[in-house]
């Protein structure tokens, strides 16, 4: 990884996020029967009970997804388990540790008799009892009139989203509210109680953007604000899971409740402590803040990269020990059609498992590619150089180990000079069962130009420009580009950097060879304070991605969710979701940095 040093920017949110969230005990007051026996009666075959079993599959989901996204917390409750972990029963239903006010029955035909007696208790002491939809018809999966009298005395709703919410209103412990008024549909939640204290933790949930000018593009810095309640009076504490700081928010309590406002960005998450208090009010001084200027960074910039540039050879001709030379063909391509011939094992088995069993053949790939200039410098990165015989251009290299390229195991070897023209790489590797043809790599300070599969070395970039550096001589590069520009300060005064449209791992900025931090999420800024007037340097590091280095460069689905191994192998699956040409994503900062400067700069939150 390009990245690996600041893990921890990630890390330490995360392991933040968990102290708080695995403390106490959390605050729910809603308890779900879990259908599955319901959907036990339904499992057959699928040409005469798939349907009912995708409806009731999506009514499940619908639920837990109408809940959570109105703010409504809850458990769901085993019924094999309800008899040994029911406990005290009154306007509560205890189960474990937990107490429910209220307990909804939803997707159910069947329920057991153990669980029709318990609820019956409960809806006796007064406890609450929601029943979706229509009455279970079966107990214990035969037929009975006893769910239907438990029914008929409980609060029904409909299954749709509006009917189920107004009924478990009461229980709502946390409301999220729009500016509009209207319920926030787009965020989760999570209370816990610990010590005396609560911890509330909010995060964004997935949402499909319907809006022609909101398109939940991770380019836009667009900020929500919005309304949080909670039942209680309270003093909101927000904990920082990003800076690890600690920053009093403006709050009000009303009619025993807590609220207060919170801007949040797309990839925001937010964790509260909230104290007991007799406070009523808290506003925190800010200042209005008007920029006294804004700078533009457009021209090309001096830049500095962290490795060598790159290029993948994956695509060669071959042949098996003396044969002549076949048509070029892809890597992965090569490893089957040679096993397969050889009656060699390709799977996917770790070598280490296979007993090792030398077959005595070699592959000889032939990698031809032009240049533009004459270069010296050069190093091939391959696996298994030192059983490897390199010829390149006609000259027989030596197999002297220099280095590594991203894993030790892919080792680097000095080439001689690259001739402008033509010049021809000739690898021949032993092949047997436990060794495998992998696509080897060309590092040195050059550009490259890549039409379609050809690749010419080029002279690099004297200057970068903002935008994705594959149309800039790295299409393969993968790791980090140090962008340095000036920028000039108007007076004594502060500065906010926005670097809002990026492509990569995260961001580092520097000025002046001081350290700012890191900006990786929206909305892409970070400060600078004290700048004094005049010029300054200001770098900005962006972490880079290997995957247009190490990913499966030919996959054609772009659509795929998951990458994993099968995306290597789609050239097997008959669905044209690959092809020869490369599958190249952008990497860079694609837009100049907007400077921002104040006399005394605000802060985001």
């Amino acid at each position: 990884s390009s990245w690996y040093n600041e893990y921890s920017y990630i890390e330490n949110h995360f392991a933040r996020v968990c102290t708080a969230m695995t403390r106490g005990k959390p605050i729910v007051k809603v308890g779900i029967i879990h259908p599955i026996e319901t959907y036990w009666l339904r499992f057959g075959p699928n040409d005469s009970t798939g349907e009912e079993r995708k409806t009731m599959d999506d009514q499940f989901h619908m639920l837990a997804e109408w809940l959570l996204r109105g703010t409504i917390d809850f458990d769901y409750i085993c019924e094999s388990l309800l008899p040994e972990q029911a406990g005290e029963i009154g306007n509560t239903l205890s189960v474990g540790a937990m107490k429910y006010s209220a307990v909804v029955v939803a997707g159910c035909e069947t329920l057991r008799s153990t669980t029709v007696n318990i609820l019956k208790r409960f809806a006796d002491a007064g406890g609450k009892i929601i029943f979706v939809g229509k009455p279970p018809k079966y107990m214990d999966a035969v037929l009975s009139d006893e769910p239907k009298l438990l029914y008929e005395k409980c609060t029904h709703a409909d299954y749709t989203k509006s009917s189920i919410l107004n009924s478990l209103s009461a229980e709502r412990t946390v409301e999220v509210r729009e500016t509009d008024g209207n319920l926030c549909d787009r965020m989760c939640y999570q209370l816990r109680e610990d010590n005396g204290c609560l911890w509330l933790f909010l995060a964004h949930m997935h949402y499909n953007y319907e809006s022609m000018f909101e398109t939940g593009s991770e380019n836009l810095a667009d900020c929500k604000m919005r309304k949080i309640t909670v039942k209680g009076t309270y003093e909101p504490l927000v904990y920082d899971t990003l800076s690890g700081e600690i920053k009093k928010i403006d709050f009000e309590t009303v009619n025993g409740n807590t609220s207060f406002y919170y801007p949040f960005y797309s990839n925001d998450s937010l964790l509260v402590k909230l104290t007991r208090t007799a406070k009523t009010k808290r506003t925190v001084k800010r200042e209005p803040a008007k920029p006294l200027s804004v700078q533009y960074i457009t021209e090309p910039i001096d830049y500095k990269l962290s490795e060598h540039n790159v290029i993948v050879f994956d695509i060669a001709q071959y042949h098996v020990d003396d044969e002549p030379f076949r048509e070029r063909e892809e890597i992965r391509k090569i490893q089957k059609i040679v096993k397969d011939e050889l009656h060699l094992p390709n799977d996917r088995t770790q070598p280490y498992a296979i007993k090792n069993i030398k077959s005595g053949h070699t592959v000889t790939l032939k990698y031809t590619f032009n240049s533009e200039i004459e270069l010296k410098g050069t190093k091939l990165a391959l696996e298994d150089a030192e059983k490897s015989k390199i010829i390149f251009n006609g000259e027989t290299v030596k197999i002297t180990i220099d280095g590594y390229f991203t894993d030790k195991s892919i080792k680097t070897v000095s080439l001689p000079a690259i001739l402008k023209g033509e010049n021809i790489l000739e690898i021949t590797i032993p092949i047997d069962n436990r060794s495998s043809i992998e696509a080897c790599f060309l590092l040195g300070n050059f550009g490259v130009k890549l039409k379609g599969i050809e690749k010419t070395v080029t002279s690099p970039e004297k200057m970068l420009g903002f935008g994705d550096i594959g149309m800039q001589g790295m299409p393969f590069y993968g790791a980090n580009i140090e962008y340095s520009m000036n920028i000039e300060a108007p007076c004594d005064c502060d500065a906010v950097i926005a670097v809002r449209n990026y492509r990569g791992m995260v961001m580092r900025a520097n000025l002046d060879g001081k350290d700012l931090g890191i900006i990786a999420f929206s909305p892409y800024e970070i400060k600078a304070n004290g700048l004094t007037k005049g010029r300054h340097k200001l770098r900005i590091t962006l972490y880079g991605s290997r995957n247009n280095c190490f990913g499966p460069l030919h996959m054609a689905d772009d659509k795929l969710r998951w990458v994993g191994p099968e995306a290597w192998k789609f050239m097997y699956d008959g669905k044209a979701r690959w092809k020869y040409e490369y599958n190249l994503s952008p990497l860079g900062i694609l837009a100049g940095p907007e400077i921002r400067y104040y006399k005394n700069a605000p802060t985001n939150k």
